[in-house]
């Protein structure tokens, strides 16, 4: 057996996951639908149960299917393919959902209203996701073909893709015996073709019957069919009663499959298996892992390549680096030999002059120094050849063949090729500063390759929000919770459910301020800290932000002293109470707020109120104050503050932030007044 890295799933993990999925998803409405443009058959179904909360459903067309607890940052301005769906679908819920006939498709039906449509999601080939209408005809597609079986075009009748094989669920004794008898391949392709059952369950029935996989289907005795029937009957009940048992399977600290039931093939091979507790988690878990270990992957590529043209390049500036070397230390060599050799040059020079005044011809001195050299004469040994045209003289000495002008003095000679020497010199420090900078790159490559391959990918899990985040809060310096309303019914909402009798309210002395409690659960005194950055929380909600005023009174109360009564004959709008008693006053409370990012091991998150509160929280913070920029340009210059100054490790769990989650924080227009950055351990999940 290949060990192979699933990259789809399989028949059998649709099954598992539809059996899994079903009490989730069946009466979820759709909230919304996201489509990740860099990635196109992406796609993102925010469903909303019946009981509170909300699920993510992600879908990859030809691929996979699953509930995803990881963040994505989706585009604000969905594709047109997208942007069509959600205006039929849209608040839709799902009324049933199933496999069609064992194969990779998934059904979905829905109803709106009066409305009922069915949505076909397949996940063979380049996949496809398919909306029909109450009549079966196709509403829309997200790819439109002609096929030799069927037709995918709009307002045509829709049909399935045929059918392989008959059904491993339904499958009984007989009809295997039958199916075998006539086959002309081996058992292990014989399972695969007859019962679309695909090449790794279609072993792991064989390693669970004792049967080699590549025996002829036809050979098998009856008892032998017989073990091949329960091993399949096994393992349909399995996925049928969601008896699973996943896992992640590893080779090699690599993700290699992810299976609904421990399957022995992977036990005999004693392969890592991670026990997860549900399929949809582990299905979600192991593509997470393998495709940021595909984008890992991908990195790896990029610096090699980059590797590759720095090392064609070093060769290059090596090269270039001992021809200039080459060239300094010759020049000086034949200066030092023409130095060495002047009185031989010089009488050579003489002679040379003395004969071309005498009216010899270059052929006839040519001639005469050949025959000197035959003689054995010691000067005419000494010239090889001479080009007349550029006046220049070859000479061999010292073992070195050099050209003389002969225009010019034995020392004019010499000095030349010093100065040559000494300017090719001068390029030498400058070539190995080139050669040591690019050597440089290549280990800062090569270093960073090494550090992408062995860094641990660690998912940026989607956050569970608290229950209070529906509110305006903040923890205080003293580890204390303090809520706000958002409104008036929020104000309202909050005093009823959540004023409890050893609470804080607290209120800003300025119309719009938030109705404010201190959660008091196991003090019984509120901290002098807490209440006064509670003050300074419920003054900056308030509209005083906007008013642009520096500081405002606050005051707190007990809860007995907080009614929804008004005295007879007053009116109290809706979200207001009336106070009752001495009200205990904070004067001259700052309209300021922190900002800060709490990073945890698995995700970031925002946080905001007093600056105090926010620097015991967070490690990056900013500080602003009310003025006139919109809170939109502010969040994401804020957003921009936190990435640029956030760990490299860190910052796929900022760029996941939704700019709305900063905006919350923000009271009204504003100005960044001070950023901080400080180093501090991360803090664990709570």
């Amino acid at each position: 057996m290949s060990l192979k890295i699933k990259t789809e799933f399989s028949n059998v993990d649709v099954a598992a996951l539809v059996q899994e999925l079903k009490p989730l998803l069946i009466d979820a409405f759709i909230d919304n639908i996201y489509q990740l443009c860099q990635v196109n058959d992406l796609f993102f179904f925010k469903l909303r149960p019946r009981h509170g909360g909300s699920y993510l459903l992600l879908i990859e067309l030809g691929k996979r299917f699953h509930l995803t607890e990881f963040s994505y940052v989706f585009p604000k301005i969905p594709p047109g393919f997208c942007s069509a769906l959600r205006k039929h679908v849209r608040g839709s819920h799902i009324i049933n959902i199933e496999q069609w006939r064992f194969d990779r498709i998934i059904v979905l039906d829905l109803k709106r209203g009066d409305k009922h449509f069915r949505m076909i999601i397949e996940l063979f080939g380049r996949g496809n996701l398919i909306l029909l209408d109450e009549e079966e005809k196709i509403l829309m597609a997200k790819f439109y073909r002609k096929m030799r079986d069927r037709d995918l075009i709009p307002k045509a009748k829709f049909e399935f893709a045929p059918a392989r094989g008959s059904d491993f669920f339904t499958i009984g004794v007989s009809d295997l015996k039958n199916l075998l008898s006539i086959s002309e391949i081996d058992i292990i392709r014989t399972l695969v073709k007859e019962i679309n059952i695909g090449g790794l369950y279609g072993e792991e029935i064989c390693m669970r019957a004792n049967i080699d996989p590549m025996k002829p289907a036809k050979e098998l005795s009856d008892e032998e069919i017989r073990a091949v029937y329960l091993a399949i009957e096994f393992l349909g009940k399995k996925i049928m009663e969601k008896d699973f048992e996943s896992v992640i399977v590893l080779t090699d600290d690599q993700v290699i499959d992810v299976t609904p039931i421990r399957l022995k093939i992977y036990e005999d091979k004693g392969l890592k298996m991670e026990k997860s507790p549900s399929f949809n988690k582990a299905c979600d878990e192991y593509f997470s892992r393998l495709y940021l270990k595909k984008d890992i992957g991908k990195e790896v590529d990029k610096i090699a390549s980059e590797v590759k043209k720095l090392e064609k390049i070093l060769d290059k500036q090596e090269d270039r680096l001992k021809e200039i070397e080459y060239i300094a230390e010759n020049y000086r060599k034949i200066g030092d030999a023409i130095y060495n050799h002047a009185h031989e040059l010089e009488e050579i020079l003489q002679t040379l002059n003395k004969v071309r005044r005498e009216g010899f011809s270059w052929e006839e001195i040519v001639e005469r120094l050949k025959e000197g050299a035959e003689k054995g004469i010691k000067l005419a040994e000494i010239v090889k050849s001479m080009v007349p045209k550029k006046g220049i003289m070859i000479v061999e000495i010292d073992d070195l063949t050099v050209e003389i002008d002969i225009t010019k003095s034995v020392t004019e000679n010499a000095t030349k090729y010093y100065q040559s020497a000494k300017k090719a010199a001068k390029k030498i420090p400058s070539a190995k500063k080139a050669l040591e900078e690019t050597l440089k790159k290549i280990e800062e490559h090569k270093s960073g390759r090494i550090v992408l391959e062995e860094k641990e990918i660690k998912p940026v899990k989607k956050r569970q929000k608290q229950w209070y985040e529906k509110y305006h809060w903040f923890i205080s310096s003293d580890g204390v919770l303090v809520i706000g309303g958002r409104d008036a019914k929020t104000n309202e909402e909050l005093v009823k459910k959540h004023l409890k009798e050893k609470d804080i309210f607290l209120h800003a002395e300025v119309h719009g301020a938030p109705h404010t409690i201190i959660k008091l659960e196991q003090l019984e005194t509120v901290p002098e800290i807490t209440l006064s950055e509670a003050a300074q929380f419920a003054v900056s909600y308030s509209k005083g932000w906007k008013e642009k005023l520096g500081a405002v009174d606050a005051y707190w109360v007990k809860p007995s002293q907080v009614s929804f009564s008004a005295p007879s004959g007053q009116y109290l709008p809706k979200g207001g109470v009336m106070i009752y008693g001495e009200r205990n006053y904070l004067k001259g409370m700052p309209l300021e707020l922190g900002i800060g990012l709490d990073i945890r091991e698995d995700f970031a998150q925002i946080v905001g109120g007093p600056l105090t509160a926010i620097q015991k929280q967070s490690r990056i913070y900013v500080l602003i104050k009310p003025n006139n920029e919109p809170k939109g340009k502010i969040a994401r210059k804020i957003k921009d503050f936190f990435l640029k100054n956030v760990e490299d490790e860190d910052k796929e769990k900022v760029k996941v932030i939704d700019l709305n989650e900063i905006i919350t924080f923000i009271p009204g227009p504003s100005k960044i007044a001070e950023t901080e950055t400080l180093k501090r351990k991360k803090r664990s999940i709570i």
